[in-house]
């Protein structure tokens, strides 16, 4: 794979990801491990038999899924080279499987982090979600949605060396636009839908960027408590007050979850935001007394529950 570094992102020369038709993947993968459910496909950490590194295989049955499925991301696999995006190395393709063979990131899933409060303050907290910006400021310049954008698609690089810690991955359900193209679609993870992809009208790289307010929040609550859990709520736009937060920190939440796209943060003003750009000890001023960050007007009691459901049409 040749590849180097310009501006801060990986430049690929890949002109196009070929499928490479295998008899078995026994021979040039070994010693599977399960990982976990992504898009269409269970995903595996494997053995190389060629350099003995491990790599994560997202196993998409042949039987079953649709062409688009099967499919999945190949279009666009060249366009998303970047420093902060889980990158593929190849792809295979047996009688029964096509095998999508990535860079394992071993750092565990932003999901993890969250429940386990792993990221103890703010400073921590800006640098995930200014990577996350990062990768998304990339695909958006190409015209690229995500989609999916979720702690679980947020992965951490525990590899020597790679100083791109964090990660966004799986593009199963992502769309490359074309020029002027708006979309009406329905896809993702209910509690990370923009109130525009509910409604399934006029959906752009905003979206992406409602989601990744609501990752936003969930970083920030003392609970790790979602803003929204159902469809209603999240296109009211309403949810309970963050506390013990930096004004900076809910000034950004607020203008990341507007539910007019237009009024909505773009990830470039997100990049450029205080609370991306400011060091860490603006977050532990003496001024800054935890009260209550009066950006919301209702709480919503069901903002508790987990996202579980992946609804897709």
């Amino acid at each position: 794979r040749e590849a180097r570094m310009e501006g801060g992102e990986i430049v690929n020369f890949d002109k196009k990801v070929e499928v490479k038709a295998i008899s078995r993947i026994e021979d040039f993968y070994e010693d599977p491990e399960f990982l976990g459910s992504g898009t269409y496909g269970k995903v595996y950490k494997y053995k190389s038999v060629a350099d003995g590194r491990d790599y994560a295989l997202k196993c998409i049955p042949l039987k079953g899924n649709s062409a688009e499925a099967i499919d999945e991301g190949r279009d666009i696999f060249n366009l998303i080279a970047h420093a902060n995006i889980v990158y593929p190395v190849e792809v295979l393709q047996d009688e029964e499987h096509r095998f999508i063979v990535m860079e394992l990131a071993e750092g565990g899933d932003l999901y993890d982090k969250i429940l386990n409060a792993e990221l103890e303050d703010e400073a921590a907290k800006s640098k995930v979600i200014k990577e996350v910006a990062s990768a998304l400021e990339h695909l958006h310049k190409r015209k690229i949605i995500h989609l999916d954008v979720k702690p679980e698609n947020i992965v951490f690089s525990s590899l020597p060396g790679d100083k791109s810690e964090v990660k966004l991955c799986d593009f199963g359900v992502s769309r490359q636009l074309k020029d002027g193209e708006r979309l009406n679609i329905y896809c993702g993870t209910v509690p990370y839908m923009a109130p525009e992809v509910i409604k399934q009208t006029n959906v752009g790289t905003e979206a992406d960027m409602w989601s990744l307010g609501v990752v936003l929040y969930r970083m920030l609550h003392q609970d790790g408590n979602l803003p929204f859990h159902n469809e209603e709520a999240s296109k009211s736009g309403q949810y309970a007050p963050l506390q013990l937060v930096s004004p900076e920190a809910a000034d950004l939440v607020k203008g990341l979850l507007e539910v007019d796209p237009k009024e909505r943060l773009s990830v470039e003003q997100v990049l450029q935001h205080p609370w991306i750009m400011t060091p860490g000890d603006l977050f532990h001023r003496p001024d800054n007394d935890g009260s209550l960050c009066a950006i919301v007007k209702k709480v919503d009691s069901s903002s508790r529950e987990p996202a579980t459901n992946e609804a897709r049409k």
